[in-house]
């Protein structure tokens, strides 16, 4: 069972080792930049992020982040992103999160769809957006992840 908590400032650590990890460097909009001053930004709400939330299993050790990049009120969209760290893929902290994540925003009138951007080739969040009920609206470009611009695919869910 996984929970959202805030960030908070003994989180800087395993942020920065976050940032590290090739794969976050590779599928996320974190790239190499989480640094300790961009982790202490992200954890003080300082950054251009709505929300972050670590996601932390029952003994409270933290897993990943999910995030709220934006709500645009004209078109009721949020917009959510996630990584999840090594030792926690594929056990269920990034289909958690979301599902938390959606049932918070369900009671925002002005959102009415979430919306996931990823990657091009990152077939398990493909998986996991489809699993979830999200459906593919567009293909696109995205500036997330090491690569600068790069092939992505924008899937929505009506909440």
């Amino acid at each position: 069972m996984y929970f959202l908590r805030d960030l908070h400032s003994a989180d800087i650590e395993w942020l920065v080792e976050a940032g590290a990890d090739p794969a976050i460097q590779q599928w996320s909009s974190v790239g190499t930049s989480l640094t300790g001053p961009a982790a202490q930004q992200l954890i003080a709400g300082s950054s251009d992020e709505l929300k972050v939330w670590a996601i932390v299993t029952e003994q409270g050790q933290a897993v990943g982040t999910i995030t709220l990049h934006a709500i645009d009120g004209i078109n009721a969209t949020a917009d959510v992103g996630y990584w999840i760290l090594p030792q926690a893929r594929r056990q269920g902290a990034a289909r958690a999160a979301l599902q938390m994540v959606e049932a918070e925003l369900k009671t925002i009138p002005e959102v009415q769809r979430v919306q996931l951007n990823i990657m091009e080739g990152n077939h398990a969040s493909f998986l996991l957006a489809q699993g979830l009920g999200y459906k593919k609206k567009s293909s696109g470009q995205c500036s997330c992840g090491n690569q600068g611009e790069v092939q992505s695919v924008l899937y929505e869910k009506t909440l």
